[in-house]
This record gives structure tokens, sequence and C-alpha cells, in this order.
């Protein structure tokens, strides 16, 4: 029976690689935030700033906790 190597593993929501590294949490966490953003731009005709500023802290910020 031999084991399987792997390059990164999700632990409690996080993703973490063999050397304890963070990178490919942050990589996966930027891809949602930006998946949002662009999303909520292309859904919306009215670009103002009252609307947009908290509409992106809400749905970037929840995506990245």
């Amino acid at each position: 029976m031999s084991l399987n190597i792997i390059t990164c593993e999700k632990d409690l929501g996080e993703y973490i690689d063999p050397h304890l590294h963070f990178k490919e949490h942050i990589t996966n966490t930027m891809k949602k935030a930006k998946a949002l953003s662009g999303m909520t731009l292309r859904s919306l005709n009215g670009r103002t700033s009252e609307i947009l500023i908290p509409l992106f802290i809400s749905l970037v910020s929840q995506a990245c906790s």
C-alpha cells in the first residue's frame, strides 16, 4: 500500500500546502472575490458609488472571510 502525495489540503476552510504556506488559499480567495465583483458590475445598470461601495464591502468581505 502506498501513500499519495498531495500538493494542497483544505482544513477548517483554509488551503494549506505541505510547507504550511497559504498561497493556494490566498489565490482561491482572490478568485472568488474577483468573480463576485465582476458579477456585481455586470448585473447593475447604475454604477453610482452610493450603491457600489456598500455592495462590494458586503459581498467581497463575505467571500474573504
